[in-house]
Formats: structure tokens, sequence, C-alpha cells
């Protein structure tokens, strides 16, 4: 007997609430993209609406598709339909993104008058409030419309105009509010009802104007702002509203902060004025940290390493001395005339997906990372000329813990970076690091390194005491190896943009694939690859980015594909007016290089 079969209809037979439903889903599925309090610039769901007249009558009448407005021209049109979309809200809450460009004529001023009056009346619904615009007059005309009580407010985003946000926003009050954004405003409205919801967990005030009677007063009243939600915040972010400079004893009498709820800092400003505020600072050693601080002054290569490594020490400071654990690593560095801006992320913790060694999961970058670290040289923000030459030369940083670390990235953005030798021996040495992605730098000590282990690697081989003679009149005890391993975990390695020899003028450059079968750099490499095979632990993947096919012979490759179960690579070659293409592409099941089959005896 055959099993019972469920009944099914087609989708133009589902009854009126479970195409609700789907809607719903639907609209969540939509939404899930973006962060809860970002803005949507796109209601594609309502699009449901227009797939068929019955589909159309129970959207039009399903209220909650409808609750998501965005408001930006103020044209008789566009008040129609928002009119038009209000009706079938049904005064449910609302969330509304209203962008103000500057109204031009009789017909735009006329409008935005009533729109500001239609926002009045309206604060009682509001759930998700984002303003932005272009003119502050007209900005600031609409923030003292809203005076009234925003109880359903769980959500203020003002940002993208400097305009001096009044104390009677909200003056009914925002007991709901979670969320508040504030960027490139005149003003911090700290005597507003803003500051005295008890459900806000979530602030960021970027890039508003200090209005504090100098800097030596700013710290302590920032700190004496803060204190009333240290039990209730989760999120806090300061960029670029932190002083310029601070003195060495400005927060000596203010009371340690202490944010017991916190799951994500971000900080913006100067390396001291940084390192000063996180030492006043206590967070939980689970939050996620993430800074962009600049060297100070005329900072030469000595200086900015002092700072970097000051900052770092206060990171420290404020997790109570605990250490950041990271399983992946990415340091990226600007290499144009200096190093700087030089960028850090890291990533830890169980949320890690499970990792495959494959080449395009070295760095898990759809994960946020719970560490970020971008030091940058004031002087050339933006233009990309550091005169600064500084990369940290050890990895012994005060705040971080690399003993369980993964995967890393080393990449500079053009050019070649040479990364200090004690930095390598560093990352060589740890136990666990099983991808390794190398791009734009020079190798020569990542492969002085690699030799240093094959040496380890050849003396474990060697014929111990009790199976060979001792015709030495040393006395003293052997070990089993004079070398310790280097790189002993590697499994997967990628290079992109990498140069395996160097140039008789010393630089190093790219050759033809078609020369002969010589890689001083590619050579040691293999016979490290050989080693670890014969010693049962080999490389599993080797991949050689979308550029560097034409220094890698033919013959090199066959060679690599003895020891390496999977070799990798992208090349693009002319020929005449053809273009030949090697590629082996970026999916999520990489194969095997395919070498052309030998011609016919």
């Amino acid at each position: 007997m055959s099993a019972p079969t469920a009944p099914t209809c087609s989708v133009g037979d589902l009854p009126p609430n479970i195409l609700r439903q789907i809607f719903a889903i639907y609209r969540s599925d939509c939404r899930a993209d973006t962060d809860r309090y970002a803005s949507r610039s796109s209601n594609i769901w309502m699009r449901v609406a227009l797939i068929c007249q019955e589909w159309r009558s129970i959207a039009l009448d399903y209220a909650e598709l409808w609750c998501t407005l965005r408001i930006r021209h103020f044209r008789d049109a566009t008040m129609s339909q928002l009119s038009d979309q209000l009706e079938r809200t049904k005064d449910l809450p609302l969330d509304i993104t209203l962008y103000i460009d500057s109204p031009k004529d009789k017909e735009t001023i006329s409008n935005f008058l009533a729109t500001c009056m239609l926002m009045a009346q309206l604060t009682p619904r509001l759930k998700l409030l984002e303003v932005g615009g272009e003119e502050p007059p007209y900005v600031e005309a609409l923030l003292r419309a809203l005076t009234g009580s925003a109880d359903e407010l769980t959500s203020f985003t003002l940002g993208g105009v400097r305009c001096e946000i009044p104390d009677s926003l909200f003056a009914g009050g925002t007991p709901k509010l979670q969320h508040l954004q504030l960027e490139g405003c005149g003003n911090i409205p700290w005597s507003s009802n803003l500051f005295r919801s008890e459900s806000l967990s979530e602030l960021g005030l970027r890039k508003v104007a200090c209005h504090f009677a100098g800097d030596q007063a700013s710290f302590p009243h920032l700190h004496q702002q803060l204190r009333p939600l240290a039990n209730t915040l989760t999120t806090l972010q300061l960029d670029t509203i932190l002083p310029h400079t601070v003195g060495p004893s400005i927060l000596e009498n203010v009371p340690t902060l202490h944010l017991p709820n916190l799951r994500d800092l971000s900080l913006c400003g100067r390396t001291v004025v940084v390192s000063t505020l996180l030492r006043s600072l206590k967070i939980p050693p689970s939050a996620k940290v993430h800074f962009d601080v600049h060297v100070g002054g005329e900072a030469g290569d000595a200086q900015a390493g002092t700072e970097f490594n000051n900052t770092c020490q206060a990171i420290r400071d404020a997790r109570s001395s605990n250490l950041i654990e990271l399983t992946d690593l990415s340091i990226h560095s600007r290499n144009w005339q200096g190093t700087l801006p030089l960028w850090v992320y890291g990533w830890g913790g169980d949320a890690i997906a499970a990792k495959r060694y494959r080449p395009y999961m070295t760095i898990p970058i759809q994960t946020m990372p719970i560490f970020s670290f971008t030091f940058e040289d004031p002087r050339y923000v933006g233009v990309g000329r550091s005169v600064i030459n500084f990369f940290p030369n050890t990895i012994a940083w005060p705040c971080l813990s690399l003993v369980r670390l993964q995967s890393l990235e080393l990449k500079a953005t053009r050019d070649y970076l040479t990364v200090p030798p004690s930095v390598w021996d560093s990352f060589s040495d740890l136990p666990k690091l099983t991808m390794l992605r190398i791009e734009n730098l020079i190798i020569e000590d990542f492969v002085r390194c690699m030799d240093n282990d094959s040496s380890a690697i050849e003396d474990t081989l060697q014929p111990t005491l009790a199976e060979a003679p001792d015709y030495s009149h040393n006395k003293e005890k052997k070990t089993a190896s004079s070398f310790p391993r280097r790189f002993a975990a590697l499994k997967c390695l990628f290079f992109e943009g990498i140069a395996f020899y160097p140039s008789p003028s010393g630089m190093f450059t790219r050759r033809n694939h078609s020369a002969p079968d010589s890689h001083p750099f590619l050579d040691r490499l293999l016979k490290n690859f050989q080693l670890r095979q014969r010693i049962g632990v080999p490389l599993e993947s080797i991949d050689f980015g979308f550029t560097n096919r034409e220094g890698v012979s033919d013959h090199m490759l066959g060679l690599l594909t003895q020891c390496v179960s999977e070799v990798n690579g992208r090349s693009l070659s002319l020929k005449r007016s053809d273009i030949e293409v090697w590629e082996l592409p970026f999916v999520e099941q990489p194969y095997l290089v395919s070498l052309p089959p030998a011609p016919a005896a």
C-alpha cells in the first residue's frame, strides 16, 4: 500500500490567511538582508500586490506590508501616494525614512510644511525613524515639529546634515527607544528625552560637533553623560567626537566607567586620546572592539610604533587584562610610499564556521570580526601616501592572543611589501596555523622559514643513535632534532601577486611561464612540500592566484601535483590577437590543474 500523500493545491487556490502568512514571511526575509535598524531603500515585498488582482486585493488589505514609508520628493504626486499608503497601514506602528533635500518652489515648500504637520501627528505611531537632508534649516524645522510623545519609537537615526537638535525633540518621552544614531549634527542634545530612555542600549555618535567648553572639560563631561546609561548600553560608537588633545591627568579624578553589558565598542580618534579614554573604561572580555586611530602630529616610524603599542596596551587595560583570542587574522597594508594605513581584522569564538582547506575560505569575511584596528597617518588620510614605514615587528601585541590562530592573511594593496623577518618567525611558530594567504609581499623570509622547516624534518629523518654508530668523541646527549618545525600545521597556502624569483637587479619581477624550469623560491618550497608528504603531513592545497602562472612552469606544476592534493591558479596570456585562458575559477569546489596531454610519439 502506498503511503498517503498530503493534499495539494495551486498557489492561486490558497486561502487568504495562508497568503497573508506567505506575504509576512517574504517581507521578513527581505528585511533580514540588512541590519534591523538600517534604512531599506527598497520596499521590494510590496510587489506582491502586482502579481494578480486577487493577490492585490489581499495585499492592499494587509496593513503590515505598507508600514515602511520612504519620503523624499515633496511633489503633489508623492504626497498623494503617501496618503494612500498611510491609509493602508490602519494605524499600525510605522518605519519612516525621510530625506529632506532643498524645497525650491511653492509646491515643494507647501508640501514640506504639510509633511512637518503630518509627522507631528504620526509621532505616537513612529517605531523607526531615520532623518537626513541637505539643508539644515529644513531639517531643524522638522525636528522642532516633533515635540509629542513617541511611545512606540525604538530607533532614531539623524545623519548627513549639520543641524542643531532641539531639546524639545520628543519632549513627551521615548520610553521604548533602544537605538540612537547621531551623525554629522551640530550638537549632542544630552538633556533631551532621547538620552532618558531606560531601554537605550545602542548609541552611536559620529562626527558630531564637540560643543563642550574646551578639551579639558570634554572627557569628564562625556563620562558624566554616559554614566546613567552604563548598565543598559550594549553598543557604543564614538567617532570623531573626541578632543584632539588631552592632558596627562585629565581623567585623574574621574571614576572608572564600567559598561558591564557592552557587546560592541567602536572608537575613532588620535592614539593618545583613544588610549586615554580606554584606560577610563571597563568592558567585558566578550565585547567586540573596533578602532580607527591616527598617529599624532609629525610622528615618525619609531613614534608610530610606540603609539601603536600604547593603544594595544590600553585595549588590554579596558578588558581587565583579558586577551582577545583570535582564530583568524587579516593584516593589510597600503604600501604606496609608506606602510600606513594598516588594517587589522580578527575573528574568534565559536561562531566561526568549521574550516575547509580551500583558498576562498582563508578568512571568514561573511562574519563580522570581533577585533578591528585601523592605524593611519592623518596627514595622508584618503591619499595613500604616508611617509611612515611602520609594521609591527612582533605579533606579541599586548591585547591579542594568537595561540589558537588557524588562518592568516597578509597583504599589501600594491607593489611589494617587506614584512619584518621577526614577524615571519613569530607566525611560523604558531601551533594551529593551517591556512596562509600572502598577497603582494616579498616572500624571501617566508621561504627562509620553510627552509628551516625542511632542515627540521630532515633532521628527524636522519638515523637515530641506536641505528648508526657514533664515531665522534662528542659525549653530549643529542636530541632528535636540532631545529624547531616552522609552519608545522600548514595545510592550505594561497599566493596572489607574488614573484617567485629575484631579477638580476635585485627587484622581484615575474617571467614568462615558457622560461627554463628554474624557480629559486619554488624549488625550495617544493622540497619542503615533498618532505611534509614523506612524514605523513602533506600540504593539501596551494593556489597561485590570478596573475602568477607566468612565473610557474608546467614542469613545476607537474611536480607540485605529485605532493600537493590541490593545485590551483588563474592566468590570462595573449597570443597575437587571441586570448588564451588558463583558468581555475574561485568556485566552491576547486579542482586540480589539468596539464596538457603529452604529444603522441
